[in-house]
């Protein structure tokens, strides 16, 4: 065996940070990029932050949280990071600030629409400073001097100081401009989020094990970069360009992003021209070219090295550190909005040339689909042998009949006493014929030597139930050690799991869930165990969870 398994709640809070963050980050994939390319200063970050407080207030208005903005603003920087961009980590700091300062904005004045607003705009206001923060780190006190060189053409007056009011006029700017964004998602909130809590086993892969070695190497670059920056402006700047240099080779070894984005000249022509435009604004005539290698170098050794922090953040022994502790809940709710993701995306891609067609109408558009709540429902009715896995099974599809639901499939019920069952009969589902399944030819061993299977029965059924329609929900009793050997109803699961996307209910027996998660590949699944479980409930539940799965699917949610 080479998985583990454990229970995790994915909480309301948690559902809503998850459709928000996919929104937010689908966004960030599909715009980011166009707008980029466009290379205008601030546009892009303008833009999709604007994008992002409008989806946040149109999903958290509903009912305004503390927690909410912060977690969505984490799974949207984590999505981020799947970007073709080169650099990506630093969007990513500025995405989780936005959605910090958002959330600082409804701590200070209260969970209400006056704190969204201001916590909105505030988040806007940050792309202005982030951006001047990451210029002084890329530039040094050279993109100050280039600043202040530009603000002396302005009117100059003994008592105001024009270049002041410039920085708070573009300041008060993105601070309407978040107003802007808090009022239009408000306009658009999005309600019936009424989500139950979704419990989960997770099945993952023992070999991405915990090894704290490799926190090593993201630290050691942001240390290096820190170190840099503490004395790069303080040294001869030979030494200062042959450190830089040094370090950009080193890494240009190691890692392929960063070769990758040497090779752009959309990355490093507007590197370079600005580099060297700095100094001659800034600098005498005599020290432009020097000072232009040391802006250069230390520009792209600030590139190189957060493009590698990023790279290590994304190893698989890391991502293992954040799947656990305190960490599962974000772990596991980016694992569930990279399958919403697809959804998202697919809006965007419908409405072929968004931008034209008008972003907020695309927004209303996404927020229609946004009803998500995980992916394909894999329901597993786990218990003991003789604890009463079919019985339970068979008042849970009762009770799930009774509301409508359309369920097909079989029940495998016992012919004989326990333990030693004379055979197994199957009774379908709706209709209730029965149909024998097996008879008991041996004491129990080999399983496939123990009975003896009625193949013609088998075939039957499952040229019958591997054409369902979309709105159908297979019941499977049950799924142990013959499916492992890929025989009686493998054939089935397998195709269901791998062709279509109906919701599976199947039964398995408690010892063997981790063998046959092995088996079929299931990454997650929604388990009832029938000890922490009444019938009634079990139905309740797993019938208000496929009934979202469908809304997903089917239904345009109005705003």
């Amino acid at each position: 065996m080479n998985r583990i398994w454990r229970n995790n709640t994915i909480s309301p809070l948690w559902q809503r940070a998850i459709v928000a963050g996919s929104i937010w980050g689908a966004l960030e994939l599909s715009f980011g990029s166009a707008l980029h390319n466009l290379m205008l200063p601030l546009l892009a970050g303008t833009v999709l932050s604007f994008l992002g407080v409008l989806t946040l207030s149109s999903l958290g208005g509903v009912a305004i949280q503390r927690g909410f903005f912060l977690r969505a603003a984490l799974i949207c920087a984590i999505i981020k990071s799947i970007s073709p961009s080169v650099v990506v980590f630093q969007p990513m700091i500025g995405i989780t600030l936005e959605g910090a300062l958002i959330e600082i904005g409804v701590l200070i004045l209260g969970a209400n629409l006056l704190g969204l607003a201001v916590g909105g705009g505030l988040a806007l206001v940050s792309i202005p400073l982030f951006k001047a923060v990451r210029l002084y780190i890329m530039y040094g006190e050279s993109i100050w001097q280039f600043f202040s060189d530009i603000l002396k053409f302005l009117p100059q007056s003994n008592n105001i100081s024009y270049g002041s009011i410039l920085v708070v006029l573009i300041l008060a700017i993105y601070f309407l401009l978040g107003l802007l964004a808090v009022y239009i998602g408000f306009g658009l909130r999005a309600r019936n989020f009424n989500l139950p809590n979704i419990d989960f086993i997770i099945f993952e892969n023992k070999a991405g094990a915990y090894s704290a070695i490799k926190f090593v190497y993201p630290l050691l670059h942001l240390a290096l970069l820190i170190i840099y920056l503490s004395i790069a402006a303080e040294v001869p700047k030979t030494v200062s360009i042959a450190m830089a240099l040094a370090y950009v080779f080193v890494c240009l070894i190691i890692y392929e992003k960063p070769r990758r984005m040497m090779q752009k000249p959309k990355v490093m022509l507007p590197l370079l021209i600005f580099s060297f435009v700095l100094p001659f604004i800034t600098s005498p005539i005599h020290n432009v070219i020097g000072q232009g290698f040391y802006i250069f170098s230390r520009a792209l050794l600030v590139i190189v090295s957060l493009s590698a922090i990023g790279i290590e953040l994304s190893r698989p022994e890391i991502k293992f550190f954040f799947s656990s502790g305190v960490f599962n809940r974000l772990y596991l709710a980016v694992n569930m909005a990279f399958n919403a993701l697809p959804i998202y995306l697919d809006v965007l891609n419908s409405n072929g040339k968004a931008l034209n067609a008008g972003v907020k109408n695309v927004i209303h558009d996404m927020l229609g689909s946004s009803k998500w709540h995980g992916p394909r429902p894999v329901i597993i009715i786990t218990g003991g042998l003789g604890e009463g896995k079919t019985s339970f099974t068979e008042e849970v599809v009762a009770n799930m009949l009774i509301n409508n639901l359309k369920l097909c499939g079989f029940l495998a019920k016992g012919v004989g006493e326990p333990p030693l069952r004379q055979g197994y009969k199957l009774k379908l589902i709706p209709d209730g014929m029965e149909k024998m399944l097996c008879k008991r030819i041996g004491a129990c061993g080999l399983p496939h030597r123990s009975f003896e299977f009625d193949q013609n029965v088998i075939d039957s059924l499952t040229e019958k139930f591997l054409k369902l329609e979309p709105e159908d929900v297979l019941v499977i009793d049950e799924v142990g050690r013959m499916e492992l050997f890929g025989e009686v109803w493998s054939r089935l699961i397998e195709h269901h799991l791998k062709v279509t996307s109906n919701p599976l209910i199947i039964s398995v027996r408690r010892e063997n869930i981790m063998l046959v998660a092995e088996r079929l590949g299931l990454e997650n699944a929604y388990v009832i165990d029938i000890k922490n479980f009444k019938p009634f409930d079990a139905a309740l539940e797993i019938q208000g969870l496929i009934l979202n799965y469908f809304a997903t699917r089917y239904i345009k949610q109005k705003s």
